[in-house]
């Protein structure tokens, strides 16, 4: 998985960008591998350096995810969920990996925050165009982003189901 990763990178951008969206060679989006084209062009193709790119999208994910606990239930339980997912097996294994997982957690970690600061603020639009542009690109990093984001979606109808009484008023 992780030589077709490189093998992916080595191409010309137009032609990850053509044939990842048509999901024909392989059956992932093209968003991951076209950031890794960009990288690999920075920092070589060497196992250090592809492997980095995944190493940095995961490490990302611990403050986002402090940012994101702390909106939703303060400082302390920001801080255990950051200690949580810095320690986690998975997304530690898969923060060496030369695939997708890592960046698409990350987004979709900084799409969550976007959606609850926008949900919390009522109408904070710029908000909702960082959620729309995170919530994008997750999905064009890993198909299976779309679970989260159906989430997301009950999200918000379970938010405008509980504030409709108050709106009413």
């Amino acid at each position: 998985d992780e030589a077709i990763s490189v093998g992916w990178a080595r191409l010309p951008a137009q032609m990850i960008v053509s044939s990842g969206l048509k999901l024909a060679q392989d059956k992932h989006p093209p968003l991951y591998y076209l950031a890794l084209h960009h990288w690999v062009r920075l920092f070589g193709d060497g196992e250090v350096a592809v492997r980095a790119f995944s190493v940095l999208a995961g490490a990302a994910a611990v403050p986002i995810c402090y940012l994101l606990i702390r909106e939703l239930y303060g400082h302390r339980a920001g801080s255990v969920a950051a200690i949580l997912v810095a320690f986690n097996p998975f997304l530690v294994w898969y923060s060496q990996e030369v695939r997708m997982f890592a960046l698409a957690v990350t987004l979709l970690l900084a799409a969550s925050w976007a959606l609850v600061g926008a949900m919390q603020r009522f109408g904070g639009w710029s908000r909702w165009v960082i959620y729309v542009l995170l919530a994008a690109a997750s999905f064009y990093t890993y198909l299976f982003s779309a679970l989260v984001l159906v989430a997301h979606v009950v999200y918000v109808v379970l938010c405008w189901l509980r504030w409709r009484p108050v709106r009413q008023k």
